[in-house]
């Protein structure tokens, strides 16, 4: 899949409007400009449990803001409980793109265990994704696709459910083959951390469906990485699952 850097991302969007380029100090740039952006998503998208912040994707987002000079101004929409097919979310999706405008940033962070909770086939998952990658991207919009953290659920009675269903978005957002849908394959990274240090693992989690303060760090700072490997040239992060998991306790 092809993916563009955050410099090539906001250069682009500024000339498709008007603007300046911005997003990198030169000796001729403009000043620094916003990236507005929107999160979808259930509890974990919106921070739910989250004492100090506002959930691991807003924590990665501004991470990788301060480390490559950008400002993000970000809209939360998450909504705890919410599956992919949440009918919230559908009848207010076109609103949230309105009101963001167009050549802003699409984050779809669905957690797939409220499927799995409700049951919802995983052809109805494969569709809602879908339909809203392609709605972004009618209105001119850069789409990414972030995992979810790991949680009690993900790492015992449905580690082999979720999996599958990241594995199927991450297939969805690949499947565009668009310079404009860039995607965060945090998950499996997670996962290798669990692997490593299991014994540790739950120290990471509230309940079934939410990770704690402690998880949505670490969360965070697994997706700023990703980030930087993907967007910059960096690294500014922690290089290492044993380094971002030491900035996670801190």
């Amino acid at each position: 899949m092809a993916v563009k850097s955050m410099r090539s991302l906001v250069l682009t969007a500024a000339f498709l409007v008007g603007l300046a380029p911005f997003g990198l100090h030169t000796a001729h740039a403009a000043p620094v400009r916003s990236v507005r952006a929107i999160i979808i998503g259930g509890s974990a998208a919106s921070g739910w449990n989250d004492p100090v912040g506002h959930g691991y994707v807003e924590r990665g987002l501004l991470a990788y803001a301060h480390a490559e000079g950008l400002h993000f101004i970000i809209t939360n929409y998450g909504i705890p409980g919410a599956p992919t097919v949440d009918a919230r979310v559908a009848a207010q999706y076109g609103q949230w793109l309105t009101r963001l405008g167009p050549h802003g940033l699409v984050v779809l962070a669905w957690g797939m265990l409220n499927d799995l909770r409700l049951h919802v086939k995983p052809a109805a998952t494969a569709d809602a994704i879908h339909a809203e990658i392609v709605s972004a991207l009618h209105r001119g919009d850069q789409v990414l696709i972030v995992a979810p953290p790991l949680t009690r659920l993900s790492v015992g009675k449905w580690r082999s459910s979720e999996a599958r269903l990241v594995r199927l978005e991450y297939r969805i957002a690949e499947g565009f083959h668009s310079p404009r849908v860039h995607l965060a394959d945090t998950y499996f990274t997670e996962m290798q951390l669990w692997a490593q240090d299991h014994a540790q693992a739950f120290r990471y989690m509230y309940n079934g469906f939410d990770p704690n303060l402690r998880g949505y760090k670490l969360a965070g700072v697994l997706l700023t990485a990703e980030l930087e490997r993907t967007w910059s040239t960096g690294p500014a992060v922690p290089p290492t699952l044993g380094a971002m998991q030491g900035a996670a306790r801190r």
